[in-house]
């Protein structure tokens, strides 16, 4: 059974009883040796002391569209978990969507994965980004590409994080053009994005390495 089904199991049960767990565990719940004691004969006994695995949201008309990041993260560690079904994974999703526990959980699961939680250094990046134009997908694949390149101790950057770089996404250009040894200050489109070694860089955050 995988997660998402015993999840579902879970959400869906409409009463725990103890017969419910005896089937549920058939193979490993032998139930009682004996007669049970008087105030479990003749009784579904309701396990209603124990706290449900995800307790109902105090107000789901206050609940707000799951943001990109949010999604970015439950996707990030569904493919942690090796979880390829897509049929699977859009039904999760659509849960978050709907549903502030579930969004929670996951969120707070995936949170527990070392690289998928956002850093102070990747908001800052994220907002950079989109300070110097790109859009929000391409300005958070930029910030995952930075953050793996951090943890593998590459030494390598990109125009787009540097103090240095000026202009519009259409006229990007260099000031430290002279001191690295090209032309002219003028930097293609798509080369800002692009990792490398440069001897003109200086990280236009305070400390991003």
């Amino acid at each position: 059974m995988n997660w998402l089904t015993r999840l579902k199991k879970i959400e869906n049960a409409p009463t725990t009883t103890l017969q419910n767990l005896q089937k549920e565990d058939s193979g490993a719940f032998v139930g009682f040796v004996g007669t049970p004691p008087a105030p479990f004969q003749n009784s579904t006994c309701e396990i209603a002391a124990l706290p449900d695995a995800f307790p109902a949201p105090a107000n789901d008309a206050a609940l707000t569209p799951m943001t990109t990041d949010e999604e970015r993260m439950i996707r990030a560690w569904l493919a942690h978990i090796e979880e390829t079904d897509a049929d699977a994974i859009a039904q999760l999703l659509n849960d978050c969507q709907l549903d502030a526990t579930a969004r929670a959980y996951f969120i707070g699961q995936a949170g527990t994965v070392p690289g998928i939680a956002r850093t102070d250094t990747d908001t800052a990046r994220l907002i950079l980004f989109t300070d110097r134009g790109l859009n929000l997908d391409d300005a958070e694949a930029m910030t995952d590409r930075l953050a793996l390149r951090d943890s593998q101790h590459d030494e390598r950057r990109a125009c787009i994080e540097c103090l240095h770089l000026s202009g519009t996404t259409t006229a990007r250009r260099c000031h430290q053009w002279r001191m690295i040894g090209v032309k002219g200050p003028s930097i293609p489109a798509d080369l800002v994005t692009i990792l490398q070694r440069c001897a003109g860089f200086t990280h236009k955050l305070k400390e991003t390495a």
